[in-house]
């Protein structure tokens, strides 16, 4: 639950410019063809594109989301439960490289910060995506998760795989 003292890791572009940039591609095309043809219809296609990728954003991919307060971390991922896991049960962060079988299924993100905690199921695993959300707050989550348990072993270049994307 969000409340006074609640962080958030801030997203970034980069995983939207990809789909975006083909977007434009296609909506440039559509507008050369129409105009070239004058068959003005084509732009309702383009219309539908973006209608469906700006819904897509909205429903889905603003949905994940990364926070943490004073008590635990949070994860918020369109489809599921919310996800959190207290200081205190966190059992390790890795670093983690999606599989094959994840990777065609995007059901995780590809490269990405694990945080385990006692239990070895689903709800005790946090996903840190690489790609979605800025690197400088990705350190400061584990900093601040490195100082809430200095008992953790964290791997030694876990902070210089942050920065490097």
């Amino acid at each position: 639950m969000t409340g006074p003292g609640t962080e958030f890791l801030r997203r970034t572009l980069t995983p939207y410019v990809g789909q975006s940039v083909i977007i434009i591609g296609v909506t440039i095309l559509l507008t050369f063809v129409a105009q070239k043809k004058a068959q003005w219809g084509l732009l309702w296609a383009a219309g539908l594109i973006w209608a469906l990728f700006i819904s897509y954003l909205y429903l889905f991919a603003l949905k994940y989301r990364v926070y943490w307060n004073s008590d635990s971390v949070t994860m918020c991922a369109s489809g599921g439960p919310n996800k959190s896991i207290r200081f205190d049960e966190i059992t390790g962060v890795r670093y983690e490289t999606a599989r094959a079988n994840e990777f065609l299924a995007q059901a995780r993100p590809f490269r990405r910060f694990v945080v385990t905690g006692r239990r070895n199921d689903l709800n005790e695993r946090i996903d840190i995506s690489l790609r979605h959300f800025r690197g400088k707050d990705i350190d400061h989550l584990l900093a601040v998760i490195r100082e809430r348990r200095p008992d953790l072993a964290f791997p030694n270049d876990t902070m210089r795989k942050v920065r490097v994307r």
